[in-house]
C-alpha cells in the first residue's frame, strides 16, 4: 500500500493496512506524505522525497513476492510516474491499482494534474483506477481508455452508492446491498480501493474483487454513526 499517513488513522496507509488484514492479506506500506488531520479538519501536509519512496519500494520488492500495489495520494503525475516505474522495474505483471485521490474528504487538494499526456502514457502499466465521481470527470476517464475503471458512487448527486466497473466492453453496475445508516465515513474511498486490491491479491477476478470490496465497505459504513468506521471482516 503506497500512500499518505493520516493522524486520524481513518484514511491513507493505516486504513489500507487495517482493511487488508481483515480480508486476510499481509499488507506492506510505503509513505508518500505525512499529514496532520482529523476526520473533520485538515491541518498540514508534507510530501516525502521521491528518492526515498523509490528506495522503500525497491527494498520491499527485493524481499517479498508482491502481487498487487495500491497507490494513493501523490502530489503530481511525475511523482506517480516514478512510483510506477519502480514497481514495474521489479515486477511487470504486478497489478497496479491507482486510487486517483485529488481532494481529501476535508477538501484538501492533493493531486495537481498538469500533464494529462503523461497520465495517458502511464495507463498501459495500470490495471485499475478507482476514482470517485468528481475525479472521474476531472481526469476525463470516460470511454475505453484501455484500463479497468471502478467509478465509486459515494459522491454522485443521483443514485448515491451505485458503483460502475468499466473496462473494454464491460460496464457492470454494483447497486448498494443495503441502506447505509448514519454519517458517511472519512477514508471510505481508501478502504474501498484497498479492499479491491486485497481481493485481487487473493486471486479473485476483477468483478468478484469489486463486488466483495463493495460489501466490505458497506459493513464499514454501517459500523457506527461517527465519521471513523470500524473494520470488520
Amino acid at each position: 500500500m503506497i500512500g499518505g499517513f493520516d493522524t486520524s488513522a481513518g484514511a491513507g496507509v493505516l486504513a489500507d493496512v487495517k482493511t487488508a488484514e481483515q480480508i486476510g492479506v499481509q499488507a506492506l506500506s510505503v509513505l508518500t506524505a505525512n499529514t496532520i488531520q482529523t476526520e473533520y479538519l485538515f491541518y498540514d501536509l508534507e510530501w516525502l522525497p521521491i528518492a526515498g519512496v523509490r528506495k522503500a519500494i525497491a527494498v520491499l520488492f527485493q524481499s517479498y513476492d508482491i502481487k498487487c500495489v495500491k497507490i494513493g495520494v501523490v502530489p503530481d503525475v511525475l511523482y506517480l510516474s516514478n512510483i510506477v516505474d519502480e514497481v514495474i522495474k521489479y515486477n511487470r505483471s504486478c497489478k497496479i491499482i491507482w486510487d486517483t485521490v485529488i481532494y481529501s474528504s476535508s477538501n484538501q487538494l492533493f493531486l495537481c494534474v498538469s500533464n494529462e499526456d503523461m497520465i495517458k502514457d502511464l495507463l498501459p502499466f495500470i490495471y485499475l483506477l478507482t476514482p470517485n465521481y468528481m475525479e472521474f470527470k476531472a481526469l476525463d476517464l470516460s470511454g475505453d481508455i484501455g484500463v479497468f475503471v471502478f467509478l465509486k458512487g459515494g459522491h454522485r448527486e443521483d443514485n448515491i452508492g451505485q458503483d460502475i466497473l468499466y473496462g473494454g466492453s464491460k460496464e457492470i453496475v454494483f447497486m448498494p446491498s443495503q441502506i447505509v445508516k448514519g454519517n458517511g465515513k472519512h477514508g471510505s474511498g481508501c478502504v474501498l480501493a484497498a479492499a479491491i486490491t486485497s481481493y485481487l491479491g487473493k486471486g479473485f477476478d476483477i468483478e468478484t474483487a469489486c463486488l466483495k470490496a463493495k460489501n466490505y465497505v458497506t459493513v464499514f459504513l454501517n459500523s457506527n454513526t461517527s465519521m471513523l468506521g470500524y473494520h470488520k471482516s
